[in-house]
């Protein structure tokens, strides 16, 4: 799936609260590839997390799309560059974020 094909419905099987973060900010999550998976792993599991990790993975998700501070774009940059394989394009980041997030470690690392 490409991000820009998120809907509400792409995250029907997550829990509710993390559901209902995950819709509220889907615009994000669909303009920001570099730390999406990385994300929507920790999103995934927003409902079983003590009440102060929520608080902080609410914050992360509300902090505003624009402007980045340049020191992080010039982190993330690189990461934008990053051409997947056609394995790891078709995986399911969004229903599992964290197979994903290993594979893609494992791509990034083979590709250093």
């Amino acid at each position: 799936m490409l991000p820009t094909q998120l809907t509400a419905e792409s995250f029907s099987a997550y829990p509710a609260q993390a559901r209902e973060l995950a819709t509220k900010h889907i615009e994000k999550l669909q303009a920001c590839p570099e730390l999406r998976a990385l994300l929507l792993k920790e999103l995934i599991v927003y409902d079983f997390k003590f009440p102060m990790e929520r608080r902080d993975l609410t914050r992360q998700t509300s902090l505003p799309r624009q402007p980045l501070v340049r020191p992080v774009h010039s982190v993330l940059a690189p990461f934008a560059q990053l051409r997947l394989s056609q394995e790891l394009e078709k995986t399911n980041w969004v229903g599992n974020p964290a197979v994903f997030t290993e594979q893609l470690t494992a791509h990034v690392v083979d590709h250093a």
